[in-house]
């Protein structure tokens, strides 16, 4: 086998598994964070997973930005530029959309633009850091339990239709 191609192969590798920990870690965050603050059980309604999922997904995006900068290797501290100014965007371009809406959005765009923030500011030292396996494996497991928690919930709620 090409030494190059195992290479790309590890890279590829690298970049899934940190895109799989800052998903998890914002996914449990989200669900813990939804259930506290609304006070449903995240056994019993999907309603908590929900922003879990979607600031996952969106710490999970800001993850990939910054993992494809990261393969350059001459870029040094830009990266964590390039990461920032692309949350930057993403924030701006939510709170500017919710000036379009007229109030038909009822502020959900702006709490979304806050909520990617917060996020991607909680991930951004699963970005950089090295953890130890045992952290690495924690997370990766509550990210494992919740996704089969939603399952579970989402089962429920299909069977007493």
């Amino acid at each position: 086998m090409n030494t190059q191609n195992l290479a790309v192969r590890q890279l590829v590798v690298v970049i899934f598994l940190r895109l799989w920990l800052v998903f998890s870690f914002v996914l449990v965050l989200g669900v813990l964070t939804s259930t506290v603050l609304v006070g449903e059980n995240p056994l019993q309604s999907d309603n908590p997973h929900i922003p879990g999922f979607l600031f996952g997904s969106i710490a999970t995006g800001l993850a990939f930005i910054y993992s494809i900068a990261d393969s350059f290797r001459r870029l040094g501290r830009l990266k964590h530029w390039i990461t920032a100014a692309a949350l930057a965007v993403w924030c701006l371009a939510l709170a500017v959309g919710e000036s379009f809406t007229d109030g038909e959005a009822d502020g959900w765009l702006m709490l979304t633009a806050v909520g990617s923030l917060v996020a991607g500011v909680v991930a951004w030292p699963l970005f950089v850091l090295r953890l130890p396996t045992w952290i690495r494996v924690a997370i990766s497991g509550a990210g494992v339990v919740s996704v089969l928690a939603y399952g579970q919930v989402v089962m429920r709620m299909h069977a007493m239709r």
